[in-house]
């Protein structure tokens, strides 16, 4: 898995200072998704939605969780 805590880590904090930037929600939930922490990856995806419902980005990730 590499370093994905530190990732992880660095994107929450990326999300809190700069929360209507979608960019982190959805490393976030693509991170998560890669861990295998479907729930975690669920509610990154559906944050960066409220953010911009439009944004091509979250198709695949949800087709990927299986929605």
């Amino acid at each position: 898995m590499g370093q994905t805590r530190e990732a992880l880590d660095a994107f929450r904090q990326a999300a809190r200072y700069n929360p209507e930037k979608i960019d982190s929600y959805l490393w976030l939930a693509d991170l998560h998704l890669q861990r295998g922490e479907l729930d975690d990856a669920r509610r990154w995806t559906e944050l960066a939605g409220h953010i911009n419902p439009d944004d091509r980005r979250l198709a695949g990730l949800k087709e990927k969780l299986g929605r």
